[in-house]
């Protein structure tokens, strides 16, 4: 399973806040990883998903900021490399 700070947000992620809630799928397609890479890293609890019925979804706009977030050494390990 690939490292979160490994994982390309698309080019235009960021651009647009989207509210919107998407698919397992879909969320593999954006990120360019197995369906159950995203399964995964969603039940772990490394990217922001929910539970709807027996279905994942995730809301883009948080799991890009949480990708982000996890690419930047400074907010990592509070501000250490």
């Amino acid at each position: 399973m690939p490292n979160l700070s490994e994982l390309k947000l698309p080019e235009k992620a960021g651009k647009k806040r989207m509210l919107q809630a998407i698919s397992v799928d879909e969320m593999a397609k954006r990120l360019g990883v197995h369906v159950n890479t995203i399964r995964s890293l969603a039940a772990s609890g490394e990217i922001p998903a929910m539970r709807v019925g027996h279905q994942w979804r995730f809301h883009i706009s948080d799991v890009e900021k949480t990708l982000r977030d996890k690419a930047d050494p400074k907010k990592r390990a509070g501000g250490r490399k």
